[in-house]
């Protein structure tokens, strides 16, 4: 990366954490067995983070990057780290987010001037939206609601922080929360079908 001419993006994609959980050799007794096959990967993982930026950290481009560390996938558990000078905020968010939103999280924070297309939100705004397609069935989540649409009807409508097994559906009490989830769920598929189509996903 010191090579590279500024600015610069790159991705490094470990395979480290997946099964069969193997780490280089030379470190096979360097780190702890736990109670899950995976502890040592993570260490071994912990530990590479720790070597990277101990190395970068006095590189002339370091203070004016943006790092993203985050899983490829964990159901729908996945922690996502935004580190950098830029990002000046020093907090932990439990809030709604999914990987789509790390572009529009990285714009908003250089203040990038210029229109684009997203599927995701910045994460530094207060308003958290996730919208995924999963066995068959799109789902909206936002604020303590979750609705799913079959992509004719509505399928289900649940307060997912309260009920988190969703085991009541609550469909048809909160007609007003309903539409409007609905009809914002509605427009991202009208969005994204049409960009995909007409080739639209950029802007030109």
């Amino acid at each position: 990366m010191n090579e590279l001419p500024q600015p610069f993006v790159t991705a490094v994609f470990t395979a480290t954490s997946h099964h069969p959980f193997q780490i280089p050799k030379r470190y096979a007794d360097v780190y702890k067995e736990g109670p899950v096959p995976i502890t040592k990967c993570i260490q071994y993982t912990d530990n590479a983070i720790r070597l990277f930026f101990n190395r970068v950290k006095n590189y002339d481009w370091f203070k004016n990057t943006i790092f993203v560390i985050t899983a490829d996938h964990k159901l729908f558990s996945v922690p996502i780290l935004f580190y950098g000078d830029v990002i000046n905020k020093k907090e932990v968010r439990n809030q709604l987010d999914c990987q789509a939103d790390v572009m529009p999280t990285l714009l908003d924070a250089i203040h990038y001037p210029k229109p684009f297309v997203a599927f995701g939100n910045s994460v530094l705004q207060p308003d958290s939206l996730v919208v995924n397609f999963n066995d068959q069935i799109y789902n909206i989540f936002q604020g303590n609601y979750f609705l799913l649409f079959d992509g004719n009807n509505q399928t289900g409508f649940y307060d997912y922080i309260n009920d988190p097994m969703l085991k009541n559906n609550i469909m048809g009490k909160f007609p007003d929360i309903e539409q409007r989830m609905l009809n914002v769920l509605k427009a991202e598929i009208q969005q994204y079908h049409v960009r995909m189509i007409e080739n639209k996903l950029a802007e030109p």
